[in-house]
């Protein structure tokens, strides 16, 4: 063999190499990846995506609460919502997913809030086999409503504190926001939208229980509570009935 024969043996060989080198874990990553600079790379870990927010977790993260351990994904947010024709950011149907990135090293962007340490500029994305990791799931209320009204629902921790705010919910729709012990009120919007000179008129309120006899109505698999709003009052309904609400696709769930 000449040496213009072995030198390209030896760049397909190396080339063949880099193609099946094995992936880093995000262990890897995060311990060096000032070293890494803008390299692209790949990893595997644990997406979690909400709306915009597109996080990727250790895989050994058993309480999945240490910003320290996760890399913020910088991606495309001209892509089409998924499922098309709804408003569902393109890639919540990742979340809690194991998942193969690859991507460039960003070192100045550290997210949303600036507590990540790094984020990785999206190239390809990949779920890999296995299902969703449900334990990281947390629960939520879908609240529809059935009134002729569009009317706002608030939700109250145990102390009595706000803690969520649902506004302009117009008849037959819904909204849905995570849930804890405590309870929730529905109520009408001012006509003018002068809270001052009209304050807004409460319809209907109840308690928020995720135990006990409620647990019958719970969709245990999606960990989600159905709530309706009709006729003065809140009542919880089984998944069964909520199904002819016409909701969209829990993709970030099911």
């Amino acid at each position: 063999m000449n040496g213009t024969r072995k030198l390209t043996a030896i760049l397909l060989i190396g080339s063949a190499c880099a193609c099946i080198a094995a992936d880093l874990s995000i262990d890897e990553v995060l311990r060096k990846y000032r070293s890494l600079g803008n390299r692209r790379i790949t990893f595997v870990g644990l997406a979690e995506v909400e709306g915009a927010d597109f996080y990727v977790w250790d895989l050994r993260d058993k309480h999945h609460k240490d910003l320290k351990w996760t890399v913020s994904v910088v991606w495309n947010m001209r892509l089409p919502n998924y499922p098309p024709g709804s408003n569902i950011s393109h890639y919540t149907y990742l979340n809690l997913r194991r998942v193969r990135i690859s991507g460039r090293i960003d070192s100045r962007f550290h997210g949303r809030w600036g507590d990540i340490p790094f984020g990785i500029i999206l190239d390809r994305v990949a779920a890999l086999p296995g299902d969703r990791e449900r334990r990281f799931l947390t629960d939520i209320g879908v609240f529809h409503n059935g009134t002729s009204n569009t009317v706002e629902v608030r939700l109250y921790s145990r102390r009595g504190s706000v803690y969520c705010y649902m506004t302009g919910i117009p008849p037959s729709d819904y909204d849905q926001a995570a849930i804890q012990e405590g309870s929730a009120s529905v109520a009408l919007p001012p006509a003018d939208g002068n809270f001052i000179a009209e304050p807004e008129k409460v319809i209907a309120t109840c308690n928020i229980s995720l135990g006990g006899a409620t647990r019958r109505y719970y969709d245990s698999r999606q960990r989600v509570y159905y709530y309706d709003i009709s006729a003065g009052e809140i009542r919880l309904v089984m998944p069964t009935e909520a199904q002819r609400w016409n909701l969209l696709p829990m993709v970030d769930r099911n």
